[in-house]
């Protein structure tokens, strides 16, 4: 049972899936701001994933971007899930402003996720850390790195080039 959500589809996050951090959807989502409807969508899938690796394993971790996603999960009921087993990654931070840490703490704190459970990128230049994060998500015992990652970009071998 996959116990980690990706809910961003950008190159970045595939980049990290492929890194063998985060992915399984039940269907996938595009990073672009969701109409205010799909909102409803969203908590279903959250809600369903997490109960599911809750009972599985003990945890649940989501990977998202900023925006439209977390203010959907803002819109979880407070008894969905038990929200003190669920850890937060980002697919698309933005630094040096960190707005997806962020606007993601802010719902988070409401929903009652301890803060030391949502894991910011850190610090440092880009290389550094996409390095250190990209061990974290190797290495972090609530995600599940057991599986083949998808991904929505086409392998070399079938993409066409035009000169």
């Amino acid at each position: 049972m996959m116990a980690t959500l990706c809910a961003a589809r950008t190159d970045a996050a595939v980049d990290a899936a492929a890194a063998g951090s985060c992915t399984r959807l039940a269907r996938p989502f595009s990073t672009r701001p969701f109409p205010p409807h799909q909102a409803v969508d969203i908590c279903d899938e959250v809600t369903a994933a997490a109960r599911s690796a809750i009972v599985a394993k003990g945890s649940f971790s989501i990977c998202i971007p900023g925006g439209s996603v977390v203010a959907a999960l803002g819109q979880l009921p407070a008894d969905a899930f038990d929200f003190s087993k669920m850890h937060v990654f980002f697919a698309n931070e933005k630094i040096p402003t960190y707005p997806c840490l962020a606007g993601a703490l802010e719902v988070t704190k409401k929903l009652g996720v301890p803060d030391n459970q949502v894991h910011g990128i850190g610090e440092g230049s880009p290389a550094e850390t996409a390095a250190s994060y990209t061990a974290l998500l190797k290495s972090h015992p609530s995600i599940d790195n057991s599986g083949v990652i998808p991904s929505v970009r086409k392998p070399p071998s079938t993409q066409t080039r035009q000169c």
